[in-house]
């Protein structure tokens, strides 16, 4: 006998009798009834019954929210038919004396989940729909997020100093940039076409570190305490060519192949936490809701197929057609 531990079945009424044999006791001859049970919290196991009959006895159509089962009153013997056996016998494919034999043939085979209080199978494919709806949210308003491959770095300064540069890269520092010197240029270097504007920016900034030194265009002193910006080629920057070749003049090992420009970024960069927390979270919750929508759609087309192959081994035992099996 299989039942879940918070309930427990609860006869409804006695639906009709017949004459048959138990082989639990060695086929004996004996009386057994057909009744309808509910399954109740085990709380209100000793509670009135408050479900009428709602069909005749000569009548199989005992609606699906009631579990079917058999009982031998002289033997206070009763058995809760599986899922599979009270279909075939709400369609008329089996008798009513074919229940307990049948029964007892397939009883030690049977597992919880073929018996009528186990997870409800319907349960298990609204999981799956609800699942596949929160996996069609959730990638949905993924793919609403910004598709652009400018990642805003968070680096520290030291590490950005003995890294190699990197190309249109934006970047923002942590900690302050060690100063040689800063110039003033005849003209302030404005941002070029693409860049979102930062204003110009009028200084130009030596900074020493690692294995070389590199400039840094900034609009104030202060900019090198905290620099957020873009690394571009200088002549992406638009640096004029003589204030390079007099900063390469003035300093060895200057890398003046690219500057650090403060303030200035790309309109579409976002930041690596930025990317996790607003788009990559939701990337990862709806390939979750995928795989969990597919499980449970798979749980419930192999509880369908053992249903069947339960069915057509009753139908076998009696001699029916499988292809009649519901």
């Amino acid at each position: 006998m299989y039942f879940n531990a918070s309930t427990v079945p609860v006869c409804q009424w006695r639906h009709r009798e017949f004459d048959g044999v138990d082989p639990w006791a060695n086929n004996e001859p004996i009386k057994w009834a057909v009744n309808v049970y509910a399954y109740v919290p085990t709380l209100y196991a000793n509670g009135p019954v408050t479900e009428k009959r709602t069909v005749p006895p000569e009548s199989n159509d005992v609606p699906p929210k009631f579990a079917v089962g058999i009982y031998a009153p002289a033997h206070n013997r009763y058995r809760i038919l599986p899922n599979a056996l009270q279909d075939l016998w709400r369609a008329g494919m089996v008798r009513d004396q074919d229940l307990a034999r049948l029964l007892y043939e397939k009883e030690m085979g049977l597992r919880r989940s073929d018996y009528p209080n186990a997870w409800p199978p319907s349960l298990i494919a609204l999981c799956a729909i609800l699942f596949g709806i929160f996996a069609v949210i959730a990638l949905g308003l993924w793919s609403l997020g910004p598709r652009t491959s400018r990642m805003r770095r968070f680096i520290d300064t030291a590490e950005w100093l003995s890294a190699r540069p990197t190309n249109e890269a934006s970047i923002i520092l942590h900690g302050e940039l060690p100063a040689l010197a800063i110039y003033p240029l005849n003209t302030p270097i404005s941002p070029p076409a693409g860049v979102k504007p930062g204003g110009p920016l009028p200084l130009l900034a030596v900074v020493s570190g690692g294995r070389e030194k590199r400039l840094v265009l900034i609009a104030q002193r202060n900019d090198l305490a905290s620099l957020t910006g873009l690394e571009l080629q200088a002549s992406s920057a638009r640096l004029p060519v003589s204030v390079i070749s007099s900063m390469k003049e003035k300093y060895q090992e200057l890398n003046s192949d690219y500057v650090m420009c403060s303030g200035w970024d790309w309109p579409d960069a976002y930041s690596d936490v930025e990317k996790y927390q607003m788009y990559q979270a939701l990337k990862e919750v709806g390939i979750g809701c995928v795989i969990l929508a597919l499980l449970c759609y798979a749980g419930r087309k192999l509880w369908d197929l053992r249903q069947r192959r339960l069915a057509n081994g009753f139908l076998a035992l009696v001699g029916g057609s499988p292809s009649g099996a519901p």
